[in-house]
């Protein structure tokens, strides 16, 4: 789905919307980069955190 068209109905019908719909916008319209980022003493990280690791993986 093209992003405007995402954003259309977004605004019309969000009820209407589902996780994977949203997903597959996410991954036609944008590059993601797994990168390592801190919230206070928190470490995100595929390589620290085995929970991202399978996120990254369920994204891919």
């Amino acid at each position: 789905m093209i992003l405007q068209q995402f954003k259309i109905k977004l605004k019309a019908t969000p009820i209407g919307i589902n996780f994977s719909e949203t997903m597959q916008v996410i991954a036609d319209n944008y590059n993601f980069t797994p990168t390592t980022f801190t919230n206070g003493k928190f470490i995100f990280s595929i390589l620290i955190n085995p929970i991202n690791k399978i996120i990254n993986i369920a994204l891919s």
